[in-house]
């Protein structure tokens, strides 16, 4: 792939290269969201839909390799969840470039479809100024049923533990037994 005719062909995962435009379509088109990205450009990202498109666009998420300055979501992650009409990036789908393990991409229930592309602009404001560009990529992907390695809290319709706050010394100790077995307990007074 390559974003114009003086840059060199990359991968998946983008460059970070630069003057390659289009990293940012910050605002929504349509009902779909934007994309945002600090310090790339030119990454294979993907799109999860129903069979009607959304009433509205989800919210934009923003991206980045190195550069966290504006925040956002580092392209090493693990385990991403967009919803239905958001572009996320894809990459290579792996937490490095060309190496690292296997990112999941959790599909939303509501999903009937996935689109692959990348994301260009002229203007930074709606897609397009695609003429420019030279390459294919190719996908090869899979879906499995996937089991979190985490345990979702959930609220518990049992009473809440009751605990009594407090310090306790020895001697405190030693008074409480005293009390509550006085007939164990010789009088300290009688010695």
């Amino acid at each position: 792939m390559t974003c114009s005719t003086a840059i060199a062909e990359f991968g998946p995962d983008g460059t970070t290269t630069l003057p390659c435009d289009g990293r940012n379509i910050a605002n929504p088109t349509g009902p779909f969201s934007g994309y945002n990205l600090t310090d790339f450009a030119g990454a294979m990202v993907g799109m999860f839909l129903e069979d009607t498109l959304p009433a509205s666009a989800p919210p934009s998420l923003r991206f980045y390799v190195s550069n966290n300055s504006l925040s956002g979501i580092q392209t090493d992650f693990k385990t991403l969840s967009p919803v239905i009409g958001q572009v996320f990036f894809i990459g290579d789908g792996l937490t490095g470039t060309g190496s690292g393990s296997v990112q999941i991409f959790a599909v939303p229930p509501a999903a009937t479809h996935l689109y692959l592309g990348f994301v260009d602009s002229c203007t930074l404001t709606v897609p397009g100024c695609y003429s420019d560009n030279a390459g294919s990529m190719s996908a090869i992907f899979q879906f499995n049923q996937y089991v979190p390695d985490w345990v979702e809290p959930t609220l518990s319709s049992a009473p809440s533990a009751r605990a009594e706050p407090g310090i306790a010394s020895d001697a405190d100790l030693a008074q409480r037994l005293e009390s509550a077995f006085p007939s164990r307990f010789a009088t300290r007074a009688s010695v």
